[in-house]
């Protein structure tokens, strides 16, 4: 039997929810066998496991970590002049193939992570916008301007997108 960990019912259900999860992600997270567990977790009738803790609080400090990363260079661009950041949600049938480092997460866990970090950076006054991925559009893009694809056509494509949808 593992360790009893350090979450509180309530710590683990405000993390769970910060990281964009259902009862059901976390399951499958977790490996447990189904969202009881979960359900007995949050409620506080059995306690969160070590191992549990740490792994959704590992999680909790890498999305964290990659929002901080983000609002930091932000905030180098904008002490040069404007900031144009769009940021891009994929749908379910591109996620794993264009979340580049997230994939193996649930895709509602990088839509969290990309409200998060469009609040943070409206916060810092740069121009921000979200747009959904697709695909027939952004290969058309690419074709058209001679590109491959990649994360940095992929944010050309965003910015020409989101201008486009506002016209």
């Amino acid at each position: 039997m593992s360790k009893k960990g350090y979450l509180t019912a309530e710590e683990y259900r405000a993390i769970r929810q910060t990281l964009g999860m259902t009862l059901e992600e976390a399951a499958e997270f977790h490996r447990v066998q189904n969202i009881r567990t979960i359900i007995r977790w949050e409620k506080g009738d059995s306690w969160v496991s070590e191992l549990a803790c740490d792994k959704i609080t590992g999680l909790l400090e890498k999305i964290n970590k990659t929002i901080s990363e983000t609002i930091e260079m932000a905030r180098e661009v904008l002490k040069k002049g404007e900031l144009e950041a769009v940021l891009i949600i994929y749908p379910d049938s591109c996620y794993k193939k264009f979340a580049v480092g997230f994939a193996e997460l649930p895709n509602s866990v990088h839509k969290a992570m990309i409200v998060r970090t469009y609040t943070a950076l409206k916060e810092l006054g740069a121009d921000t916008g979200i747009v959904e991925f697709n695909p027939q559009d952004y290969f058309a893009y690419i074709g058209s301007q001679g590109m491959t694809d990649n994360p940095a056509s992929r944010a050309a494509w965003a910015a020409d997108y989101r201008r486009r949808t506002l016209q």
